[in-house]
């Protein structure tokens, strides 16, 4: 799984709180640009989370659930 790009980082740090017009302005990049790495980051957390998920199955057939949990 790739990590995300230097701009997608900057991205997910700046983007709380704002519009993504004003994102896209702080940042000096066109909107379309913007809504592209959004896209992009958003793939790359859904395929995390499907990692995570079949980890987590695997990881129940491994290891047989203590008493009290």
């Amino acid at each position: 799984m790739a990590g995300l790009s230097p701009t997608e980082e900057t991205i997910v740090t700046n983007i709380k709180g704002r519009t993504r017009k004003a994102l896209a302005s702080t940042l000096g990049m066109r909107i379309g640009t913007l809504n592209t790495h959004i896209r992009r980051i958003k793939t790359k957390r859904e395929e995390a989370q499907k990692l995570i998920r079949r980890t987590n199955l695997v990881k129940k057939e491994l290891y047989p659930q203590r008493r009290g949990e």
